[in-house]
């Protein structure tokens, strides 16, 4: 696959064949035609078949030129300026401090915003770009050339809870773009870009079918530039006058853009050699669908100039848990020339000619990309899992689950055919998700098998249920009832608001043990084949945790503090005997006294989960001040 949007065009008269052979380019001119300047040359030729009429050959005809190369925009690639290529990446950013519930008394007030926000629609959301009101419910949204995409009023993109980001960079040349923003800036409320845009980027076949040409160029466009639009349609972002009304003097504008082009285009000797014709990106249009799929027309509409060599674009109009489609297309200026020969002079075995040309700025579009990008949370983690026996109910077994905090990179763990939601972010090299904790209510799939099972797939015709906490508590237990002193073996996977479920949880081998008077319950972990490579190399290490934790008194506990055994002088100490017990640890070295909390005849609870099976550790802890008096005689 090509790098780049490739034209290769040559050249279609006698010296591109052979017929004839150049001898020398001589007499180079500019002719000034008033809308445009013609480069003529004059070429010495010979003929190596003198039978051959020149003037049948040089006819008067128009003839064409079109060799260009311009990068093709290639999904996150680096390194543009080196490699000439143009690139896009896409992005759905989430803030990892967003919160959809709360807690208390902002419950209530949550939900109702939250009522009120999906009853709302995308266009009613503030700009990232701007906060007017008349910004408001706008479809079709144009930046001004010399607008700086940046925030407004909060430039740090990082504040927002979520939003989708589009970054384009391209190595081009800014001629054509350049004269049109240098246009913009004069101080005279020219939007020659903006409308540029709108009539290339919406009207472009009616423009075209209106000047009976078979190409777009940039003489349609100055043609057909009063052509008539709803411009009250359209919604200029802009640090000045937004107006896009026809303006004649952008007109003429636009007429000396196109000389001034000529003036520096190629001629026939260029040609000659092959060389490429000049070539720039010149905008770009977004076309934004409020669903996952390009149904019907766009919700929204964006109009970016290439002004500079890259664009950030952040749609913050976007709303939680919800499918966008986007599809983006940019438009390119091709700087092609149109040939003809005259003053053709024939003497047999050699003979001369001029050679007028002129260019003919063609405008193409290609699409940049188009897809579907999900704002949604990375998928949760496994449960902390605990089960009990229930001592009031024969037969039963509590189960209790509560989402597990923290983040896990892990290769996706399948049960069924079902597929799981992904933000791309969440997508990592080497077929790795990003898991995630988000806060909300408790939700888990609870799956049950009688029969120890070989792979995690076994569980797909064994699910119980999915059990939600109608409290938006983030724990809760589930009852389950079993026979007893009869293995089972449960797996358990967490579901968040979005629809994503987590990996499966380890599989634990339940078993209810009855005797005569009592029951209780037995749980292990049971460990089955199709755990990823990751979780296999976990299994081969066994490593003690008493090499893996260490506990210890903080340093400031240890001051020994002798203030009821120093002598009169305050300096020195007679004797220890008999004194110890007036010893203490824990001074307040820097505001003297004793420390506020000494952690000295007090006990400690620590308490170790494992991440993998949810299984507890707790240490009770008492530290202990033993005072001994030891002296020799």
């Amino acid at each position: 696959m090509s790098d780049s949007i490739i034209q290769n065009g040559t050249l279609t008269d006698p010296f591109a064949d052979g017929t004839f052979t150049i001898e020398e380019f001589v007499d180079n001119e500019k002719i000034d035609m008033g809308s445009v300047y013609h480069k003529a040359l004059t070429i010495k030729f010979n003929k190596p078949d003198s039978n051959i009429e020149a003037k049948d050959l040089l006819g008067s005809q128009t003839r064409f030129y079109e060799n260009y190369k311009i990068g093709k925009f290639i999904k996150d690639s680096t390194d543009v300026e080196k490699t000439g290529i143009a690139a896009y990446s896409i992005e759905s950013y989430r803030s990892s401090n967003f919160d959809y519930f709360k807690t208390g008394n902002e419950v209530n007030e949550q939900i109702e915003a939250d009522i009120e926000f999906e009853m709302s629609s995308e266009r009613d959301i503030k700009s990232f770009y701007t906060d007017k009101e008349e910004a408001e419910d706008q479809r079709n949204i144009i930046f001004d050339s010399n607008f700086p995409l940046v925030g407004n009023p909060e430039a740090d993109k990082s504040k927002n809870k979520f939003y989708n980001s589009i970054y384009m960079a391209w190595p081009t040349k800014n001629v054509i773009s350049q004269h049109m923003q240098d246009a913009d800036k004069l101080n005279y409320g020219f939007n020659l870009y903006e409308r540029m845009m709108v009539l290339v980027g919406h009207y472009a076949d009616n423009i075209q079918a209106l000047g009976f040409n078979e190409n777009l160029t940039i003489q349609t466009l100055i043609d057909r530039y009063e052509y008539p639009f709803p411009t009250d349609a359209y919604y200029v972002i802009s640090n000045k006058s937004p107006e896009l009304s026809y303006d004649p003097l952008e007109q003429e504008i636009l007429r000396s853009i196109k000389k001034t082009v000529s003036d520096n285009s190629m001629t026939y000797h260029g040609m000659f050699l092959n060389e490429e014709n000049e070539s720039e990106y010149l905008f770009f249009k977004v076309e934004k669908w409020f669903s996952g799929e390009p149904v019907g027309t766009p919700g929204q509409i964006f109009f970016l100039s290439a002004t500079d060599t890259s664009k950030l674009f952040i749609d913050k109009q976007i709303k939680d848990n919800k499918s966008y489609f986007y599809r983006v297309t940019a438009y390119y200026s091709v700087v092609a020339q149109e040939y003809y020969f005259t003053d053709v002079n024939d003497y047999g075995d050699t003979g001369d000619c001029k050679v007028h040309t002129y260019p003919v700025i063609k405008l193409y579009s290609t699409t940049v990309f188009q897809d579907t990008l999900d704002n949604i949370a990375p998928p949760p983690l496994p449960p902390f899992v605990s089960i009990h026996n229930k001592m009031s109910s024969a037969g039963k077994i509590k189960i209790y689950l509560e989402l597990q905090k923290g983040e896990h990179k892990a290769h996706p763990i399948t049960v069924s055919n079902e597929r799981n939601r992904f933000n791309r972010l969440d997508l990592l090299p080497g077929g790795l998700v990003q898991y995630r904790y988000s806060k909300g209510a408790a939700m888990f799939e609870v799956y049950r098998m009688s029969e120890p099972p070989k792979s995690y797939v076994d569980f797909a015709d064994h699910f119980i249920g999915q059990f939600e906490n109608s409290k938006m508590m983030e724990n809760m237990v589930v009852l389950d009832g079993i026979r007893q002193n009869k293995k089972y073996y449960y797996i358990f996977r967490t579901i968040n608001r979005y629809g994503s479920f987590s990996n499966p949880s380890p599989v634990y081998e339940v078993e209810l043990i009855k005797d005569a008077d009592s029951s209780r319950v037995l749980v292990n972990s049971y460990l089955i084949k199709d755990e990823t490579d990751e979780e296999e190399e976990s299994k081969s290490y066994n490593i003690n945790l008493r090499s893996l934790l260490q506990l210890n008194v903080a340093e400031q506990q240890l001051t020994i503090k002798l203030d009821d055994i120093i002598g009169p002088d305050g300096d020195s100490i007679d004797t220890y005997r008999n004194k110890v017990n007036l010893i203490s640890l824990g001074k307040n070295s820097e505001a003297g006294g004793e420390l506020e909390h000494k952690v000295w005849g007090r006990k400690f609870k620590f308490r170790i989960i494992s991440n993998d099976s949810g299984k507890i550790i707790d240490f009770n802890v008492k530290v202990n001040l033993i005072k001994e008096e030891h002296f020799s005689v």
